[in-house]
């Protein structure tokens, strides 16, 4: 019969379109028996993670306890969870920032792993999770390709060594291994939708606690969820005429109940700590309504002038000041000495021509939170709520009765939108995506910061790390911290360090009360027995004491060594009524050789993905556009949903990023801060190298003689 030809409707054809929907089968392997290749190729993961914790471990801790709003709040937060206290005394600093990084240092320093080797693990761990996750949508890969794969998102060297930040006990390179683990769970519940109820209970489990971990990690992770919520979608459809398909989509949402529960967890622990029913106070609702109203107050200039902005300038404060008693209580502290402080310090971080007493950008927000607490609003969470509603209400106010010129009412915790950021933020998007591809970054320049405080700062946040510190005019031995109490209820007694010959040596010394010496000695001048001794000399020197025992108190009576085993013996001295011990010593150990030795492995391997990423992009966005192509004609569509989804990933960082450097906060898109977006664009390229091989079979034509093995000629028989 002639004519149009016309689509089958055939139960054949309708099952093959319907194979386009389901995962190709993967090439038959015996899996009991591990063959030679399978041994190397996972020798070559083992090798490659070993090298990965070697070359990452090159830096100590820079130790910067004036870090108020990030180092020191951690490490202070983490002190109290450890002490059971949660995140410690309620003041404007306590929720500004979210808990789960240092509920992270108080496990590290339990588990007593150092804090930077416990990221390293993690980002080890979360790089081999995403590529199990992959494997499976493309099963027809030769394993060895997932190798050269494994390593490129392993050793990329953004922002885990591009950033001063890195060396700080700051969130940065944290959140970097969370959303790579958020995501290779996000692409192992995906490619597994079809199969067993108890496979994807485990993957949706994972989603759920790495989602929670994200989103209570750092406070913009709405860019995460265009991915968590499209492939949960996607999933229900790859298993909606499934078996079981009930249970699975119940699995699909159960990683947003655990992410659900835990922000209701937190928020329950907060209000019962705080006051505060929310994760962070910068998401409470009386807070966000009095900031967004501070911010409604119109002020020139009408347009977009490119560079920090000054969000709420002094023009605008005084005619807030005049229509909001509330406002106005914080006008001695706005203008005076922590709002010149403020001004000063974003002059400083910005440069340029600054004004006296206005802050640039997010620097408004500290000086606001700063002067709320010195009108003396932050003694509780609901004190604090209240003053934030009442302010609230005040401006919001005046904005209605037309007392004040006002913006509209924001409906986000963003700054008031105007129609002239767009171009500077498309602007932003196009440029921040080009740096990002190049791999450059002007400060990737090695940890070129060194801690600052005194030795006993150092040696409590060495302590609690378990890292060496970065030290300014560090010995090249080290330092150690010996703390213990010595007391004569006869005489009174001095202590020092000196060397076995009886030489004066280089130390540290303040006193410290004991109230357990106090106790067992029932004696009041036991309460000064404490000492805090800080020394160069690790070794060959020894704890004197003049006084007590020794007539006249003139002389030196060596007690015990300065590095004597703490095992109730040997760091013990008694001389008549006199009593010494040693409680606690630590090491402190300089960083300095440590990069000195690493660092020029570290240029290398930057430089080198300098080179390969621009390449690589581009490689990504061909196999994009090529496997969309192919999946139209009938091929698998996963591999290119999986491509796009870290594309819009990538994206959506860098997008958000823009908006925030454009409308509120000028360095927003620095490496620390865009520094999740760089191993999912190494994972971008990684998907286009392990599915190209699929696509070169798709194209090369189906009669193209097989040049490996002999093969009769067409229409020939074999004998």
């Amino acid at each position: 019969m002639h004519g149009h030809a016309t689509k089958s409707s055939s139960p054949t054809a309708i099952a093959a379109d319907a194979g386009r929907f389901q995962l190709p089968e993967p090439i038959a392997v015996d899996k009991t028996k591990p063959t030679r290749a399978r041994r190397l190729l996972i020798g070559g993961f083992v090798l490659f993670a070993i090298i990965r914790l070697c070359v990452g471990n090159f830096h100590g801790l820079v130790a910067l306890p004036n870090g108020v709003f990030d180092d020191a709040l951690f490490v202070n937060n983490a002190h109290s969870i450890l002490a059971g206290n949660w995140l410690g005394p309620y003041d404007n600093r306590t929720l500004i920032k979210g808990p789960f990084y240092p509920l992270w240092l108080a496990v590290t320093y339990l588990l007593g792993v150092p804090v930077f080797l416990a990221e390293d693990l993690l980002y080890v761990f979360a790089c081999a999770l995403l590529m199990i996750a992959l494997k499976p949508a493309f099963p027809r890969v030769s394993p060895s390709v997932w190798l050269p794969v494994y390593a490129l998102l392993l050793f990329n060297p953004m922002p885990f060594w591009g950033d001063g930040f890195t060396t700080r006990l700051t969130r940065e390179g944290f959140y970097c291994s969370l959303t790579i683990l958020l995501t290779a769970t996000v692409f192992g519940l995906f490619v597994r939708a079809q199969r067993s109820v108890a496979e994807l209970t485990v993957w949706a489990i994972g989603l759920g606690v790495a989602l929670s971990a994200v989103w209570l990690t750092r406070e913009e992770g709405v860019w995460i969820l265009p991915l968590v919520t499209g492939f949960a979608g996607l999933s229900v459809f790859r298993t909606w005429h499934q078996p079981q398909r009930m249970k699975k989509i119940g699995l699909f949402a159960l990683p947003f109940a655990i992410w659900g529960l835990a922000l209701v967890v937190i928020s329950a622990i907060n209000f019962h700590h705080y006051g505060v029913f929310a994760t962070v106070e910068l998401k409470q609702q009386d807070y966000l309504d009095a900031y967004g109203a501070v911010e409604r107050a119109k002020h020139d200039p009408p347009t977009y002038v490119p560079g920090p902005m000054v969000l709420v300038p002094a023009e605008a404060r005084e005619r807030m000041y005049a229509v909001s008693p509330a406002f106005a209580e914080l006008k001695p502290y706005l203008e005076g000495t922590k709002g010149k402080d403020w001004a000063g310090l974003s002059c400083a971080v910005y440069g340029g021509p600054c004004v006296a007493v206005d802050q640039f950008d997010e620097f408004f927000l500290f000086a606001f939170r700063d002067a709320v607490a010195l009108a003396g609003y932050h003694t509780s969470g609901a004190k604090a709520a209240a003053y934030y509603r009442r302010l609230a209400d005040e401006i919001n106010g005046a904005c209605d009765t037309g007392k004040l010129s006002c913006g509209p009412v924001p409906n986000s915790p963003a700054p008031q939108w105007h129609s002239y950021y767009i171009p500077p933020i498309l602007k932003s998007i196009m440029e921040d995506s080009v740096h990002l591809a190049s791999f450059d970054s002007p400060e990737f320049a090695g940890p070129g910061s060194v801690s600052v405080g005194d030795q006993w700062v150092w040696s409590d946040w060495s302590h609690f790390t378990h890292e060496p510190i970065e030290l300014p005019a560090m010995p090249s031995s080290g330092v150690i911290r010996i703390q213990g109490w010595v007391f004569d209820p006869a005489a009174a007694t001095t202590i020092s360090v000196r060397t076995h010959a009886g030489q004066p040596a280089e130390y540290t010394l303040r006193s410290v009360q004991r109230p357990d010496v106090l106790a067992f000695e029932h004696v009041p001048t036991a309460l000064d027995a404490g000492f805090d001794i800080v020394t160069p000399c690790v070794s060959g020197c020894d704890l004197y004491v003049r006084g007590g025992p020794q007539p006249g108190g003139t002389e030196w009576i060596k007690l015990m060594p300065v590095d004597a085993p703490l095992d109730g013996t040997r760091n013990a001295a008694r001389m008549g009524t006199l009593t010494a011990v040693i409680d606690v010593r630590d090491k402190t150990e300089p960083a300095t050789a440590m990069v000195n030795e690493k660092w020029p492995i570290i240029v290398a391997v930057h430089k080198l993905y300098m080179l390969l990423m621009p390449l690589l992009s581009l490689w990504g966005l061909a196999y994009l556009v090529v496997a969309a192509v192919a999946a139209r004609k009938g091929g698998d569509w996963i591999p290119p949903v999986i491509s796009a989804a870290l594309l819009v990933s990538v994206l959506c960082r860098v997008a958000v990023l823009s908006a925030i450097k454009v409308t509120a906060f000028g360095y927003a898109d620095a490496t620390r801060y865009m520094g999740p977006a760089y191993p999912l664009l190494v994972a971008f390229a990684a998907v286009a190298i392990a599915g190209t091989p699929a696509l070169l079979r798709i194209f090369v034509p189906a009669h193209a003689p097989d040049l490996r093995l002999p093969y009769p000629a067409p229409g020939a028989t074999s004998s």
